[in-house]
């Protein structure tokens, strides 16, 4: 075994290379020590992470969650939703732009500034009755 040697660069290791790697007493002690006692657990690899990671991300990622909330109304508020989504997004666009324009940082009041303007604005928009359209 090679003490206290690192290459701070790419390796690519065959595979099972975990097998290899020795587990007698002195050498479990080692790993211990040095904080590598995960490169003996085989479940521990880069793909199993992608594996896991990929799965969450299709379970609860923001975006499949709204996928779901849209899909279980009916089609004429999935108009309405996404109307609206859109219409937010171009103010919000809007908005940051004279930010930028002006070379002003945008803080957390800025923000709230906004979605309450939004939140008034919308309060006093007449909304189109649903037996209407």
């Amino acid at each position: 075994m090679v003490y206290g040697v690192f290459w701070p660069r790419a390796a690519f290791w065959a595979n099972d290379w975990r097998k290899a790697l020795c587990r007698c007493d002195k050498c479990l002690e080692l790993y211990k020590e040095q904080s590598v006692e995960f490169l003996l657990d085989a479940e521990d690899s880069v793909e199993n992470y992608e594996k896991r990671g990929m799965k969450r991300i299709e379970e609860n990622s923001s975006y499949e969650q709204g996928i779901r909330a849209l899909a279980s109304i009916d089609r004429t508020k999935q108009i309405d939703v996404i109307t609206e989504y859109n219409r937010m997004g171009d103010k919000l666009k809007e908005f940051l732009q004279s930010f930028a324009a002006n070379k002003k940082v945008v803080t957390e009041d800025d923000i709230k500034r906004f979605f309450a303007g939004m939140r008034s604005e919308k309060s006093t928009a007449v909304s189109q009755p649903y037996f209407c359209r």
